[in-house]
């Protein structure tokens, strides 16, 4: 099996699978490393799909690098595609302490 599947679990299936697509967490790190090092934020909350695991991982990824590199993880929110209310989340963020960046 030659698949594009981001989850390292699809290796799993058996000696013949293969997939040329990195994980998640493994091209996340890029975004991570920008917003560190380019837009130097400090304080972030999190907002992601939370009904996939592939963009569960890519939260993950992200995550960690900011982590590592000291940055304050303000919030945590999954929310899924098919929402479409998201008053309370908007209220929750707006209250929170957030570097603004331009």
């Amino acid at each position: 099996m030659f698949t594009t599947a981001a989850l390292p679990a699809i290796l799993t299936s058996g000696p013949y699978a293969f997939k040329i697509t990195p994980n998640g967490g493994e091209f996340m790190s890029a975004l991570s490393d920008y917003a560190v090092n380019k837009l130097k934020v400090k304080k972030v909350s999190l907002v992601y799909d939370r009904s996939a695991d592939g963009f569960i991982d890519q939260m993950k990824g992200f995550k960690s690098g900011l982590t590592k590199a000291g940055v304050t993880i303000v919030s945590e929110d999954g929310v899924l595609a098919s929402d479409t209310n998201f008053v309370a989340l908007t209220t929750k963020l707006s209250g929170s302490t957030l570097m603004h960046c331009s």
